[in-house]
C-alpha cells in the first residue's frame, strides 16, 4: 500500500476517535504523557544542574518521549572564579516538539521570570542556536519564549531562508564561471544568472537575531570581549565581480578567444549522424562529479541521463550529487528533475557509487508529500547484493519507498522492469568486471544511441559489436591514461569520454596524447562537473575542450 493512503488511512481513524470523545482512561494517559513531554529523563539534571553551573561539558535536555535532543553547554569557569558561558542548541525540527519545548523546566531556569517562582538564582544564556524553521521561530508561541531569557542573549537562526546565498566555495565558483564564459550551453549556471540577495530577517524588537552563515563565528571567551565573528563568511559573489576575477588568470585570458571561435565553429558544424528526427526524444547527460574539478575530490560522483518527456535516470550517485543537481537546477527546477528519476543504477560497493543514494530517497519522498503527489510506483534500485542489504538497513530508521533489484541476480525480462524500460524506449544490460567488482552497464536507446558505463574496458574485447558506434564513459580512477585510450581504440566507439581523471593527470605529456589522437577524428574528451551534454548532438563540443584544461583549471 502507497505511503501517502497510509497516512490518510491513519487521519481518519483518528477524526473517528475524536468523534466518539475521549474516555476517562484515555484522558488520564493523555495527562501523564503531556508531563512526560516537560520532564521525561530529566530529574536528575536538574537537580544537578546548579552544581554544574561552574563546570565544564553540555546538560543534555530531553524534550518529548522520543527524545529529540537540544544541548545546554556550560563552557570552563574563567580565573576570576565566576561561571563560563552557556549556550544553548536547540533542535524543533517540526510544530510538535514546541509544546514541550516552551514548558521545557530546565530552560526556564534561564527564562527572566524565574526568579518569581523559585528561590534559586536565575541562571543566565550567552547564546541560543536554533535549528528550526522559518515558520516556527517566528510564531507568537515560539517568539514569546525566546523573548523570556531577556535582551542579553544572541540569537543565531540557522535556516536557509535567512542566509545569503554566497558560496563558500569560492575557487570552484570562479572556476565553473569560466566554463560558462566558454560555453553556457555545456557550462549552465542555474545559482548564479542573478546576484544574490541579503535575506529578510524580520525584527524582535529589542533582541539580537542573526542568520547562521557559513563559517559565522561567536567568540565565548574571554567574557568581555563576546562577539560575532564575521570575517570569515564568505561575501555575495556577484556574478559580474567574479567574473573579472576569473578573467585575470593570464593563461585563461589568453585562451579564451580562441576556444570560444573554436566551440562556435563546432556548434554551427553538427554531424549529420548526430542530427534526429523530431519524433525521437531527446536525451541530456548531466556529469555530476568527475574529480576533476575543485569541488569533488571524489572520482565517481553521479551522472544523470534525462530523457525529455519519459523520466530520468541516475548512475552511481556520490555523496554530493543532490548538492551537485541543485547546483545544475537551481531550488525550483530541482524537485521536478528528482521526481523525474524512476531508476537508480549502482556500479560497485565502492562508497563514492552509492553514498548519495539514501539523499535521494528522503528528499524525493519529501517533495511527494510537500506537493501531495500520488506516485504509486516506488523508485526502481539496480545494485550489487550488498547494496541492498545496506538499504534494508536504512529503511527500519526511516520511510524509504523503493524497490531493489540484485545485479548478481538480475533478471530484466521481469514484468515491471520491461515496462519500464520500454517507457524510456531502452534496453538495459550489465556485465561484471574481470575481478567481478564492478559492473559495466550498457544502455542503448532508440535510434542506436548507445552509451556505455564503465571502468573495466576488458570484458568487452571479446565482443566489441557490443560497443562499436556508442559513447563510452569510461571511469578512469587514477589509472594510466595512455593504456586506457589504446584499449578504447580496439573497441571502436564513436565517443570516448573519460572522467575521474585526476588534476595530477592533467598533464601536458597526457593532453598531448589525446590531442594527438583527436588530430584525425575528434573523439576523445575529458569529462568536468556539471557540464551538460544533449545526447548525441552536442557530444562533438567535447574533445575540443582537451588542448584548455590546463588554462580553464589553472
Amino acid at each position: 500500500m502507497a505511503i501517502l493512503q497510509r497516512l490518510e488511512e491513519k487521519k481518519k481513524k483518528n477524526l473517528q476517535k475524536k468523534k466518539h470523545g475521549k474516555s476517562k482512561k484515555k484522558e488520564e494517559e493523555d495527562e501523564e504523557e503531556e508531563k512526560e513531554y516537560s520532564d521525561y529523563e530529566m530529574e536528575e539534571s536538574a537537580s544537578n544542574l546548579g552544581k554544574r553551573k561552574r563546570s565544564s561539558g553540555p546538560v543534555i535536555v530531553t524534550t518529548d518521549k522520543k527524545k529529540r535532543i537540544c544541548y545546554l553547554i556550560n563552557f570552563p569557569k574563567n580565573l576570576d572564579e565566576t561561571a563560563g558561558p552557556v549556550v544553548g542548541i536547540i533542535d524543533c525540527p517540526i510544530w510538535n516538539y514546541v509544546t514541550s519545548l516552551v514548558k521545557n523546566s530546565i530552560f526556564s531556569q534561564y527564562r527572566e521570570d524565574w526568579s518569581e517562582t523559585s528561590e534559586k538564582p536565575r541562571l543566565q544564556l550567552t547564546l541560543l542556536v536554533h535549528l528550526t524553521t522559518r515558520n516556527i521561530f517566528f510564531s507568537k508561541v515560539f517568539r514569546r519564549w525566546v523573548k523570556s531569557f531577556g535582551t542579553a542573549v544572541q540569537h543565531i537562526l540557522v535556516e536557509k531562508t535567512v542566509v545569503s546565498s554566497a558560496s563558500p566555495f569560492r575557487s570552484s565558483t570562479v572556476e565553473q564561471i569560466k566554463l560558462n564564459t566558454l560555453n553556457r550551453e555545456l557550462f549552465p549556471l542555474a545559482l548564479s544568472k542573478t546576484d544574490p540577495k541579503k535575506p529578510i530577517i524580520p525584527s524582535l524588537t529589542t533582541l539580537t537575531l542573526v542568520g547562521g552563515e557559513s563559517l559565522l563565528k561567536y567568540q565565548l571567551l574571554p567574557q568581555n570581549n563576546q562577539r560575532l565573528d564575521l570575517s570569515m563568511v564568505p561575501r555575495p559573489l556577484v556574478q559580474q565581480s567574479i567574473r573579472e576575477l576569473s578573467l585575470k588568470s593570464p593563461s585563461f585570458q589568453t585562451n579564451l578567444k580562441v576556444l570560444q571561435r573554436q566551440l562556435a565553429l563546432a556548434s554551427k558544424a553538427i554531424p549529420k549522424d548526430s542530427v534526429l528526427p523530431s519524433s525521437v526524444n531527446p536525451i541530456s547527460l548531466v556529469f555530476l562529479g568527475t574529480g576533476l574539478n575543485l569541488a569533488t575530490d571524489n572520482g565517481r560522483s553521479g551522472l544523470f541521463i534525462d530523457v525529455k518527456k519519459k523520466g530520468a535516470f541516475l548512475v552511481d550517485p556520490g555523496e554530493a550529487s543532490y548538492a551537485q543537481m541543485l547546483s545544475v537546477f537551481g531550488p525550483h527546477k530541482l524537485p521536478k528533475k528528482v521526481m523525474k528519476i524512476k531508476i537508480i543504477f549502482v556500479s560497485s560497493l565502492e562508497s563514492d557509487c552509492y553514498l548519495g543514494l539514501t539523499t535521494f530517497l528522503k528528499m524525493r519522498q519529501n517533495f511527494r508529500f510537500k506537493n501531495r503527489i500520488r506516485d504509486k510506483d516506488p523508485l526502481i534500485i539496480i545494485g550489487p547484493t550488498g547494496l541492498g542489504d545496506w538499504q534494508k538497513f536504512l529503511s527500519k530508521h526511516q520511510i524509504l519507498d523503493y524497490d531493489f533489484y540484485d545485479l548478481q541476480q538480475f533478471q530484466p525480462d521481469s514484468e515491471p522492469l520491461v515496462n519500464l524500460f520500454n517507457s524510456f524506449e531502452l534496453s538495459f544490460q550489465s556485465f561484471p568486471s574481470s575481478a567481478g567488482k564492478q559492473f559495466s552497464f550498457v544502455f542503448t536507446f532508440s535510434h542506436g544511441r548507445k552509451i556505455v558505463y564503465t571502468e573495466d574496458l576488458n570484458p568487452f574485447l571479446k565482443n566489441v559489436e557490443r560497443l562499436k558506434g556508442s559513447l563510452l564513459y569510461i571511469q578512469v580512477n587514477g589509472r594510466n591514461v595512455g593504456s586506457v585510450i589504446e584499449i578504447a581504440k580496439k573497441l571502436e566507439p564513436k565517443y570516448v569520454i573519460l572522467t575521474g581523471v585526476r588534476r595530477a593527470q592533467i598533464t601536458d605529456e597526457n593532453i598531448s596524447r589525446i590531442t594527438h589522437e583527436n588530430s584525425k577524428k575528434e573523439w576523445i574528451g575529458v569529462a568536468l562537473d556539471l557540464m551538460c551534454i544533449k545526447f548525441p548532438q552536442n557530444l562533438h563540443l567535447v574533445p575540443p575542450l582537451v588542448p584548455h584544461l590546463l588554462s580553464i583549471l589553472d
